[in-house]
Parts: structure tokens; C-alpha cells; sequence
């Protein structure tokens, strides 16, 4: 019988943080946004209800509070209530130009959190080139190696919005232990649309490869927001995709309870990341984790029992949404199979600010799977760029949602289309073979999501 462990050992890039197994599978990472004021004292009561709510809400899940900024203090105030071994730790850092810098700043979150170890220590949004070479070779790797042999940090990793070829070169370096990513139902975010071309698989057109890569040295794998990056799944508001789940599973299933065992139908990914503003907000997701098999009690599970449990439940939805997409003409011309190959991601030279991949990968949300509220609240994300793109001082705007949009509200339909043919019709290399298809596509993003704006 073929079994899984979620903690591998690799002669590679050796994965032994012991705690980090989801025994199986079940685990998810709670994180808390920064608000623009600390909460008060009599507030973090809400913290303390998170983790218990988590520690006791299912018998194998593990917990992973991820913070950052003020939330570290006002978790550090929480924490100093639980046993340290009923939860694993996770803390981001961004990298930084000057290793002392970054070292004052590491030092700060171990001061906030009030706590001697760091299980999992991120470097926080390796983005671009200029950022993976500020942990490669600019000093900040060795600050944190040199933190970790004093037992202070666990294991080391990364979160990533980065082209999917950028992310497998940070995975490839042999460097981390495991990795924050984006890979969802729907697609891989600002990924989809950046793995290397020539491959008709639709499964292939955002970080699969990389989810491989990093399979390949036996690291931890971390899903960023599936929820709400991943199609605003938590809205109450329907839409064809979600009645196309309730549909194919007899109403069994939920958008998020499909976005949860889809992505832990894939053996290799331990954690999900779920944000969280009440303790019920968990409640979707242990109801999708109380549909996985057993373990045996030492944090190993067949992979055969977990695809035989889950087969039945998602098969069916798979077909579902499939048609959705077919039904929408999605698979006309061989459009989802190989729409992105081709196309320069935001950060090539050739791409000149704009954000093809990116797009088009909206226009897919929107038409296929009718997300107009999350292609929408995405759409915004390159407005803001445009917005503000003097102060962030980039061609392309901010390094998390890179690209600027070319449609303003006042325009009409034929100014639309003369604009996205001026901006747009250049980047597309010759031997793109649907330039006058994703043209349309772009006219009609921008006129849908940009309009009144």
C-alpha cells in the first residue's frame, strides 16, 4: 500500500519540523490583518476564542497562528495563555538591502510575541528578482541560518505573488524548507498564466509546476488565501460556480468545502490558510476536514484512502464546473488549454507594465465561472496601481498585484477598444495563436470591471 507523510526527510532540502505534520492533512493557518490601530486589550479576548475554538474543534488539527506587525503583540498577549506545544508558529519578515536591518526587524517579532522560538519563519513576499536576491545574496539568508542554528527559528521559507518560473528558481536554490504560495480551484492568483508554455494542460498554467518543484525536495507546501484570493469564496451571494457545486453534490458542498478537499486531494499540500473575523468562521472548513479519512495515528495516511474518499465527492463537481467553462466557450478554439502560452508576465522587460496573464486570467473567473464580485475586487487591485503608481515608483505598479489598466469610466465603447488594441495588440508575441480572441477578452474585462470606476 502506498502511504503519505506529510514531514519528509530529503537529502536535498531535508523537511523535519516534526509539528508540522497535519496528521492528515487537516490542517489550516488562521492569520489576522493588520488593522489601522492596535485592537484594545479588552478586544483580544477574540484571539484567545480563535485558538481554542481550533485546538478543540477537531482532534487533528494543528494551528497555525501567522502574524505580522501589530498582530504579533497583540497575539504575544494571547499566547503567553496556552501550552507552547499547542501550536505551531508562523512569522513573516520581508527581506531587506541592508542584513542588520532585517536582523533589528527579526529581532522585534521575537520581541512582540513574547516568545524564545519561532517554528516557521517566512521571508515575507519574494515577488521579483530584486527581492529573491536580497535573501540569496544580500545577507538576510544568513541572518535567519544564523537564528535557526541558535534554535531560535525552526524552519525557514517563503511566501510568494511571484511569476510561477520565478517562484521554481527560489524553490530550486535548495535554500527553504517550505513555501507560502497561491493555488487554487479557480487558479494560482497572480501566477496563472506564468508557467512555461507548450503544454496543453490547463492544470499547468499557474503553479502546479512549482507545487511539483517543491514536491520534488520534500517541502512543506502552503496555500495562500483559497478562499478569498481564490474566488471570494466565503461571499453569500451566489454564483454559477457555487450553484454548480450545490448542484453536482446533492447541495453536500459548498464553494469553500470544494476549495478545501480539492486542494487536500493533493498529497503534497500540508497546510491551507484560512482569515478568520469570528470563531464560526472556521466552522466551513472543519466540516470539510471531518470528510477526510482517518489517520493511523502516527501522522501517516494512504494515499489510496484518501483519493477513495474524495473521488466521489469531487469527480462529479470536477465535471460540473468543467462544463460551466465549456458551456461559456472557454474550450472553443483550445482557449483553455493554452491561452497563456506565450504571453510576457508582468515583471518581463517586453511587458512594459501591463499584465496580460493576469487579465485574461480575470476574463476566465468572470465569463466561465461568473466570479463578478471577486473579478471585480482583482480588477481594483490594478487600478490602485494606477492610482498611486508615481509613489510606488515601478513601471508596473505594486510587486503584489503588478500591471496597470488602460480603461477609465468616462470612456466609451470604441475609445475602449482603441485603447486596449494601442496597449496591448504590440505585447503579444507573433506566434500567439489567439490575439484577436484575447483582445476581445481584454476590451471586455476593461469595460466590465473598469467601467464607472
Amino acid at each position: 500500500m502506498r502511504r503519505w507523510r506529510t514531514c519528509r526527510r530529503s537529502s536535498t532540502a531535508p523537511w523535519s519540523v516534526a509539528s508540522i505534520t497535519l496528521r492528515p492533512l487537516r490542517c489550516v493557518k488562521f492569520y489576522y490583518h493588520r488593522a489601522t490601530a492596535p485592537p484594545p486589550p479588552r478586544h483580544r479576548h477574540h484571539y484567545h476564542h480563535h485558538h481554542r475554538h481550533c485546538r478543540h474543534a477537531h482532534p487533528h488539527s494543528s494551528i497555525h497562528p501567522d502574524m505580522r506587525g501589530r498582530s504579533e503583540s497583540d497575539y504575544g498577549v494571547v499566547l503567553k495563555k496556552h501550552p507552547r506545544e499547542s501550536y505551531i508558529l508562523q512569522t513573516k519578515v520581508a527581506p531587506l538591502s541592508d542584513p542588520e536591518e532585517f536582523r533589528a526587524k527579526m529581532e522585534a517579532s521575537f520581541e512582540r510575541l513574547q516568545i524564545d522560538k519561532i517554528d516557521l519563519f517566512a521571508f515575507h513576499g519574494l515577488n521579483n528578482a530584486a527581492q529573491l536576491a536580497m535573501v540569496l545574496k544580500g545577507g538576510c539568508l544568513e541572518v535567519a541560518q544564523e537564528l535557526k542554528a541558535q534554535g531560535r527559528i525552526g524552519a525557514i521559507g517563503f511566501s510568494t505573488h511571484a511569476p510561477t518560473p520565478l517562484i521554481v528558481e527560489a524553490i530550486e536554490s535548495g535554500v527553504f524548507e517550505y513555501v507560502n504560495l497561491h493555488y487554487h480551484v479557480i487558479g494560482s492568483y497572480t501566477s496563472t498564466g506564468t508557467a512555461a508554455d507548450g503544454v496543453a494542460d490547463a492544470r499547468y498554467n499557474g503553479n502546479l509546476a512549482a507545487i511539483e518543484a517543491a514536491e520534488r525536495r520534500g517541502m512543506g507546501i502552503f496555500i495562500i488565501s483559497p478562499f478569498d484570493k481564490g474566488g471570494k469564496l466565503f461571499d453569500a451571494a451566489p454564483t454559477p460556480f457555487s450553484e454548480a457545486i450545490a448542484k453536482a453534490s446533492s447541495s453536500r458542498l459548498n464553494a469553500m468545502h470544494y476549495a478545501a478537499l480539492w486542494l487536500w486531494r493533493r498529497p503534497g499540500i500540508h497546510t491551507i490558510s484560512v482569515g478568520a473575523r469570528t470563531p464560526t468562521d472556521f466552522d466551513n472548513h472543519i466540516a470539510a476536514a471531518q470528510l477526510l479519512p482517518d489517520a493511523d495515528g502516527d501522522g501517516d495516511v494512504s494515499v489510496d484512502a484518501l483519493e477513495g474518499q474524495l473521488a466521489p465527492l469531487l469527480d462529479p463537481i470536477d465535471a460540473a464546473v468543467a462544463e460551466l467553462q465549456r458551456s461559456a466557450g472557454l474550450e472553443d478554439d483550445g482557449w483553455l488549454a493554452t491561452w497563456w502560452h506565450g504571453l510576457p508576465n508582468a515583471l518581463d522587460p517586453d511587458a512594459d507594465g501591463a499584465n496580460l496573464p493576469h487579465l485574461l486570467f480575470l476574463y476566465n473567473c468572470l465569463v466561465g465561472l461568473g466570479l463578478e464580485a471577486y473579478s471585480r475586487d482583482r480588477f481594483r487591485s490594478l487600478q490602485y496601481n494606477e492610482k498611486h503608481a508615481e509613489r510606488l515608483g515601478v513601471v508596473s505598479g505594486d510587486h503584489w498585484t503588478p500591471g496597470l489598466p488602460v480603461v477609465h469610466g468616462d470612456m466609451d465603447e470604441s475609445a475602449v477598444e482603441s485603447a486596449i488594441e494601442a496597449r496591448y495588440g504590440p505585447l503579444f508575441p507573433a506566434e500567439y495563436a489567439h490575439k484577436e480572441r484575447a483582445l476581445r477578452a481584454l476590451a471586455f474585462v476593461h469595460s466590465a470591471l473598469g467601467r464607472g470606476e
